[in-house]
């Protein structure tokens, strides 16, 4: 493009806009035209040699604005207008901007929504694990066993292993505890928390309390395990 044609454009965007820019702005603001950055340099060079321009420097940096005594100067009552007419451009901008976030948050609802087949997947999915959940109801309301008994006799067997290893170690502990502890001032509960003891009050468990799970009033289990966890 020529240099003429070059300054016509950046002539007329200064114009248009009738701030200050720096050599980028104009750049970028001219690109989608084919201007490249030298012409347009060339072309505020001179246009502001010829004072069509009014150019600023900074230091090393420069600021392009248009020839002030082009325009003319409003009065009261036209600044007035203008400023009105800003002011309603400015809210209908926000109601749009508004109205288009909106549109937008609508659209990406949409997006992350199942299509078609993988409404029917899910819906498939959800009909199955219905239907299991029905028949675990069925079965548990008349009273049938779900777990087999052979598992639920080891089950019980390891819980009678553990309660009375439970048992003992806390037996064992009281013994050692005992004339350990004859003559120290303060609660036993506190100390315990310093040193790091655990005990069956400070975790809220009770060996009495879980040993009713298993006892054979509660769920027809074994009078071999249930005499077990009786014990002491």
């Amino acid at each position: 493009m020529s240099s003429a044609a070059a300054e016509a454009a950046v002539l007329n965007l200064l114009q248009q806009q009738n701030k200050p820019f720096s050599l980028q702005n104009v750049v970028d603001l001219l690109a989608h035209a084919g201007f490249k950055k030298a012409q347009i340099t060339k072309a505020l060079d001179n246009l502001g040699e010829s004072q069509r321009i009014i150019v600023k420097e900074f230091g090393k940096t420069k600021l392009f604005l248009p020839n002030q005594t082009q325009f003319s100067v409003l009065s009261k009552e036209e600044y007035d207008l203008k400023k009105n007419e800003i002011k309603e451009l400015q809210e209908a901008y926000q109601k749009e901007a508004a109205e288009l976030k909106d549109l937008e948050q609508e659209l990406q609802q949409w997006k992350n929504s199942l299509s078609d087949e993988e409404l029917e997947l899910e819906i498939k999915r959800l009909s199955k694990q219905l239907d299991e959940q029905q028949c675990r109801i069925v079965k548990l309301s008349s009273g049938a066993a779900l777990i087999p008994p052979e598992e639920r006799q080891a089950v019980e067997k390891r819980f009678a292993l553990v309660t009375d290893i439970w048992r003992k170690r806390r037996s064992i502990f009281d013994n050692i505890w005992g004339p350990i502890s004859e003559g120290l001032e303060g609660k036993t509960s506190d100390l315990f928390e310093e040193i790091g003891v655990d005990t069956d009050a400070s975790l809220g468990v009770s060996l009495p309390e879980l040993e009713k799970l298993v006892s054979p009033s509660a769920n027809g289990s074994s009078p071999h395990s249930a005499k077990r966890l009786r014990r002491t």
